[in-house]
């Protein structure tokens, strides 16, 4: 059964089973998103289980003709986002390197992420790796707005998640494939 307002109206009437509907439904692209943004899989899935814990309770006080993927989203977004700040707070300390959000993300590494085997497992390993490294060169914004529209989000959407006007999302979206394709051709050359 997929989550339509029904499910969403019985969330809010206090049925907790509706809400496992939910869960199911969107625990996977949230921790896709996540994982994408904070680099590590154990931070990702519990930014993911405090998403749904400030869903589950915010849920109820939600207006009628809730967007409820845009608004777990946004919600994923902010836990993201404190997250860094919490990071960020623990490296201004004497022992740590500092750094502002706007400015590359030096330290996020990929985990690895399982996809399908290829007929070369070594050269599927070496495509992940690259992508997971020039990711890393992304700035945090460009790289979350193109985390969302590869995960099926129009640009609409990704306006309505990040709060960005339509020009900025566009902007950060082209940013960052330019620089990506940029960086992976750029590795290709190398090689």
């Amino acid at each position: 059964m997929t989550v339509d307002a029904r499910v969403v109206a019985a969330v809010r009437g206090g049925n907790a089973e509706a809400f496992d509907l939910i869960v199911r439904e969107y625990q996977p692209r949230l921790y896709r998103f996540l994982f994408g943004m904070v680099g590590e899989a154990e931070v990702a899935r519990d930014l993911t289980q405090d998403t749904f814990l400030a869903a589950y309770r915010a849920l109820p006080s939600t207006r009628e003709d809730l967007n409820l993927t845009g608004w777990l989203f946004q919600i994923a977004r902010n836990n993201a986002r404190s997250y860094w700040r919490r990071r960020k707070l623990i490296t201004w300390l004497p022992f740590g390197r500092g750094g502002t959000d706007d400015e590359r993300d030096a330290d996020w590494e990929p985990q690895g992420v399982a996809g399908p085997p290829e007929s070369r497992p070594e050269e599927f390993v070496t495509e992940r790796e690259d992508l997971g490294a020039a990711m890393k060169q992304l700035q945090r914004a460009d790289r979350e707005c193109l985390l969302l529209v590869v995960d099926g989000f129009s640009y609409d959407e990704v306006c309505t998640i990040t709060g960005l006007t339509m020009a900025a999302v566009k902007g950060r979206i082209f940013r960052a494939r330019k620089e990506l394709r940029a960086i992976l051709e750029g590795k290709d050359s190398t090689v």
